[in-house]
């Protein structure tokens, strides 16, 4: 008896080893704490145990490197390539003019074709793969921000909301020109600066849900505990499943919210919880 409680007390030690996710650091119990009382450990604490150097990278990215084992995990900063670039306040950076930089939907419509485009020389799926990494996998909640937590951008509440940054559409957009929309909803990225885990007048650094690596984490998720506790079967080597009318469908979400924005009823009726905490759609 005494050997168990001393092996479970071991194992709690062992697995309770906390990282800031900005730095890489290790942090203490009582900063954890602060992060709890602020409300951002979500974001700002990463927890891992201790890496083995026989095992590979693991499924949430950590352990690749055993010096730094949390370079690679989720929430964690990208290296930048070059340093970044902002105007005054961290506005978006304007021309050498002075004058404003093309809008963000100016350059959509100009660099990406708008409709269907077939060629035998050139291959789409160059963009469908910048589309994948930029939506999945660096920006995946910043979607849902815009999308569900802030989707007022293009209202009058939107203008005094900093993390508000409307999509303004030219008049002539390619698209939009024969509608009344000159705005969609779109808000600044997630940062270590805008949840609190590191003090704001410094260079902004993104937040990334995912892994960096383009990996299936999208689909089954990066979160270890919640990959076997949620997606596993624990049976045969299945993932879980369920049974209606006969048929087998992924688990549907018990999410009081209905993640699934776009869905066609009565065509489409099922609303699927993945492993990432967005949904996606289906027929019954």
């Amino acid at each position: 008896m005494i050997i168990f409680v001393f092996l479970s007390l071991f194992a709690v030690t062992v697995n309770c080893i906390f990282y800031d996710s900005y730095t890489g650091n290790v942090i203490s119990k009582d900063e954890v704490k602060q992060h709890d009382k602020a409300n951002n450990t979500f974001w700002c604490v990463g927890e891992f145990e201790p890496c083995d150097p026989n095992e590979g990278r693991r499924v949430d990215g950590s352990c690749n490197n055993l010096q730094h084992p949390t370079r690679g995990a989720s929430h964690t900063p990208f290296v930048r390539v070059l340093p970044a670039v902002y105007d005054k306040d961290f506005e978006p950076k304007t021309a050498k003019s002075g004058n404003a930089m093309p809008t963000p939907r100016y350059l959509r419509t100009n660099l990406w074709s708008v409709g269907k485009v077939s060629s035998q020389l050139f291959t789409q799926l160059a963009i469908h793969d910048f589309v994948f990494m930029s939506a999945d996998v660096v920006s995946l909640h910043d979607t849902v921000k815009y999308i569900i937590w802030k989707p007022y951008c293009c209202t009058a509440k939107g203008k005094t909301d900093r993390d508000c940054v409307q999509n303004k559409i030219p008049d002539d957009d390619p698209v939009h020109r024969f509608s009344d929309i000159r705005c969609l909803n779109m808000t600044r990225p997630e940062s270590f600066q805008s949840t609190g885990c590191v003090k704001n007048g410094t260079v902004p650094e993104r937040i990334t849900s995912s892994t960096p690596l383009l990996d299936l984490s999208m689909l089954y998720g990066s979160d270890l505990k919640s990959l076997l506790a949620k997606g596993r079967l624990f049976k045969g080597g299945l993932l879980k499943y369920e049974i209606s009318n006969g048929r087998i469908w992924p688990p549907s979400t018990k999410s009081q919210i209905n993640l699934c924005l776009l869905n066609d009823k009565p065509r489409e009726t099922r609303c699927h919880a993945t492993r990432k905490c967005h949904s996606g759609i289906s027929t019954q």
